[in-house]
């Protein structure tokens, strides 16, 4: 079907639209995808055949997600890399748009068809040669004994916590605990009424906090917004909300592919 007669059938109100819409998502991605062709350039090669991951149904989240809350990517890649899912091809173009941000994280998530659509945007085949160079800035400098070190440090947790060591702790990459997380949204609890320098870190902490914290800790984190008494514009509040919501959506749609 072309994009003329997608327009049509919507125009006659006749077709199915779920159909006209999964017509639609092809057509656009084509274009999207569409190379700078030159006199003599080669045929493009035809898109792998393969079908369409289990993870297809989040494409419009992820999308969201890199537009609007990039704080939760790293949880994305290493879920789906836990699982062995590739992205949805939905969200491939955005993808290849900000490959060089995340290589070592997106590289291996790509798959076939995201490798194939590269190839076929001269922009995002750059995006991928410069995010391959880069993917393992290690990987040159050290041996795997130390690579594995440098890696077992980074993940490394804090054994005890301070509210003077927050700085620090918030910027290391670690997975956090479910105690360490409960330890922060214990911190949090204080922060809604109090002034000064450490409620101003907080606030500016907030996203990355939301973000961050044990998936099973998210009911906790939500009821300390429903308890507090704090204002629904105050900075906390208005960056918890958001992202707490599309890391359950992730979470829910996730584990709906485990049962």
């Amino acid at each position: 079907m072309t994009w003329n007669e997608v327009m049509v059938e919507a125009a006659r109100g006749s077709a199915d639209p779920a159909v006209l819409l999964r017509h639609a998502g092809r057509l656009g991605l084509r274009r999207r995808a569409a190379a700078k062709h030159t006199k003599g350039a080669e045929v493009l090669k035809h898109a792998p055949s393969s079908p369409a991951p289990n993870s297809e149904a989040i494409a419009p989240l992820i999308r969201l997600m890199i537009r609007d809350f990039p704080a939760t990517l790293d949880e994305l890649f290493a879920e789906l890399g836990r699982r062995s899912l590739p992205l949805p091809y939905g969200s491939l173009p955005e993808m290849l748009t900000i490959v060089g941000k995340s290589p070592a994280q997106i590289l291996p998530l790509l798959g076939e068809k995201g490798m194939w659509l590269a190839s076929q945007n001269s922009d995002w085949m750059q995006n991928l040669s410069r995010a391959q160079k880069k993917a393992d800035p290690l990987a040159d400098n050290l041996s795997v004994g130390a690579r594995e070190e440098e890696l077992l440090k980074r993940l490394k947790l804090p054994t005890s916590y301070e509210e003077g060591q927050l700085p620090r702790l918030l910027s290391e990459h670690f997975d956090w605990s479910v105690e360490f997380s409960r330890w922060v949204l214990g911190e949090v609890s204080f922060q809604f009424h109090r002034a000064g320098p450490p409620a101003q870190f907080w606030r500016a902490s907030a996203a990355k906090v939301a973000a961050s914290i044990h998936p099973g800790t998210l009911d906790e984190a939500e009821i300390i917004l429903h308890e507090s008494q704090a204002a629904a514009s105050h900075p906390i509040i208005k960056a918890w909300f958001p992202i707490l919501a599309v890391r359950r959506r992730l979470h829910r749609f996730l584990d709906s592919l485990d049962t």
